[in-house]
């Protein structure tokens, strides 16, 4: 309860802030008060993902969610996932190399699986880091730069960590990572994270 009201703490103050800042006429012109708008509506959206997240991730632990069982191809996935990553992070490269990518389980729940590791490789990297995407044998890992401890991993499906304390609360949830694990356990799927040089690699793998 202390970390969702640490969350919610900072975009509601925020909210109130600029809306206050609306009805005491502190901006004059159209554009400002535009950018103030903009500013209640951005932050309500960080809250209301926030929510979804933890609803979801709370059905999930309390075994409200079903899972089918499909036989599908990661593929189909990264065809839609990657031109919409690519659009948000242009200025990160992202390959991928793939090989026997026929997978099972529950496709819509793997694909937000793929989904919250993307985002999370891409948010912790920089302008011009590579981002490398393997699939082969039932296998699927992503590799980014990261400078993180070896002593910090295991912290890493913890809900509401991050691995980098110094960026702002805008580089998620701090859920991600916990939906990943959660969603990879229901589906008794293998899965981990470990450094390699300067990267760090998650994987998961069907049991």
């Amino acid at each position: 309860m202390s970390n969702i009201s640490h969350e919610l703490k900072t975009p509601l103050a925020i909210i109130q802030n600029y809306s206050e800042g609306l009805i005491e006429n502190i901006v004059k012109t159209k554009k400002d008060k535009e950018e103030y708008l903009n500013i209640i509506i951005e932050e309500t959206k960080t809250m209301n993902d926030f929510v979804s997240s933890l609803l979801f991730l709370s059905r999930s632990e309390r075994n409200y969610l079903k899972f089918s069982n499909d036989t599908f191809k990661l593929e189909e996935i990264l065809n839609v996932l990657l031109p919409k990553i690519k659009h948000i992070y242009p200025n990160i490269n992202i390959s991928l190399k793939l090989k026997d990518n026929l997978f099972h389980g529950d496709k819509d729940k793997i694909n937000i699986v793929i989904k919250n590791l993307l985002e999370n490789a891409c948010k912790y990297s920089k302008e011009n880091d590579f981002i490398k995407i393997l699939i082969k044998d039932n296998y699927f890992e992503i590799k980014n730069p990261s400078n993180i401890s070896e002593d910090d991993l295991k912290n890493l499906w913890i809900p509401f960590y991050r691995m980098d304390k110094n960026r702002n609360r805008k580089n998620g949830t701090g859920l991600g990572l916990a939906i990943v694990k959660e969603l990879l356990e229901k589906q008794h799927y293998k899965f981990g994270v470990y450094k390699e040089e300067d990267n760090i690699i998650f994987w998961f793998k069907e049991n």
